[in-house]
């Protein structure tokens, strides 16, 4: 049995596509539960049109709290009121996540399940992903169909922060017991999928299985990609890291993988302007007490305690991408032309609004 778990938050526009779209699955044995947070516009009406006409689909109300706490809200859910049978008892139970303004092709979850069992392991991700834009695109796209097969294993021991997002998911019951999201506003997919990455180790990924994702203005995720640099730090900034720390000391994962920086290190420019962020920063490492062993598996945290200061931290744990961008750049276009060498602009001109070269 699969339980799609999908958080619906004014999306009045869009969730009659994406409730469709898991209507029509090839794949039949499903409970789809739906969690409405608090909406105010009249999604929660679309979403009991649903429940009345199709009994596989339950809606649960609540106020608004995120959609990390909707998600939990719905595992909560089919963890306590759905007969479920978790993976080790023969009968197989999983549950997957679509997001309520997305789309998914008729066969995506019977090829994710297919992919899931064929490689007899706890979590299966789709490699198939097609964005699109709102208000342009064909809608035939989505009765793409695909065969099912057996996808492929990866081991992410080493880079836990790939493919983090739960919409693109289907884990097994058992792993369900102890997965949750962090209720913060942004990043709590990251930190769930860092805490189920770490859980399986080896992934199994699948090819045919096509997700599509909607970019829309006003959407969560394109709100965090255009955060302001000056904007002022808080401690929540903080606290999806802090669950991933808690969730690896708990489940005794901390000498074993090395967590993931990303989320507590920003670009550039907001770290130089937020000064705040990195003192808060270097305390919360130092409040966790790390053993040897632990700060060995994990070198950025002593990085962050040796450093002296945002720059140094920043430079300290640059990658060679960062590296690159910031001592190389050659770039001709209709705006720009630089050279920067070994981190020296040797030249550079840009188009003003008056039409010239300055």
């Amino acid at each position: 049995m699969l339980y799609i778990i999908v958080p619906i938050y004014n999306v009045e526009k869009y969730l009659k596509e994406c409730l469709d779209s898991i209507q029509n699955q090839t794949y039949k044995n499903f409970s789809a539960i739906l969690i409405n947070d608090g909406s105010t516009d009249s999604s929660k009406s679309i979403a009991e049109e649903y429940t009345k006409k199709d009994n596989r689909f339950y809606l649960i109300n609540q106020e608004n709290s995120g959609i990390g706490y909707a998600r939990n809200k719905g595992i909560e859910y089919v963890l306590n009121n759905m007969n479920v049978e978790q993976s080790g008892g023969g009968i197989y139970d999983y549950i997957g996540f679509v997001d309520s303004d997305d789309v998914v092709s008729i066969s995506y979850f019977e090829n994710l399940i297919y992919c899931l069992e064929q490689n007899r392991t706890k979590m299966v991700k789709t490699k198939n992903v097609y964005k699109f834009y709102d208000e342009k695109y064909d809608k035939n796209i989505f009765s793409y169909v695909s065969i099912n097969k057996r996808g492929f294993i990866k081991d992410l021991s080493k880079n836990l922060s790939y493919k983090t997002e739960p919409w693109r998911c289907v884990i097994s019951m058992d792993l369900m017991e102890i997965l949750r999201f962090p209720n913060v506003r942004n990043g709590e997919d990251v930190a769930f999928g860092i805490c189920a990455n770490a859980l399986v180790k080896k992934v199994a990924f699948c090819k045919t299985a096509r997700y599509f994702y909607r970019s829309r203005k006003g959407s969560l995720s394109n709100q965090i990609n255009n955060l302001d640099i000056n904007r002022n730090f808080t401690t929540n900034d903080f606290y999806g890291f802090k669950f991933i720390y808690e969730f690896f000391k708990r489940y005794n994962l901390l000498d074993k993988y090395t967590i993931p920086i990303d989320m507590i290190r920003p670009n550039f420019k907001y770290l130089i302007n937020n000064e705040g962020y990195f003192v808060a920063l270097k305390e919360l490492i130092f409040s966790f007490n790390l053993t040897q062993i632990e700060l060995n598996s994990n070198p950025a945290f002593k990085i962050i305690l040796d450093s002296n200061n945002a720059k140094e931290y920043y430079y300290k744990t640059m990658n060679f991408k960062e590296w690159y961008k910031n001592n190389f750049r050659i770039k001709f276009n209709k705006r720009e032309k630089t050279i920067k060498l070994f981190g020296k602009i040797l030249f550079q001109s840009k188009y003003n609004k008056n039409n010239k070269w300055i």
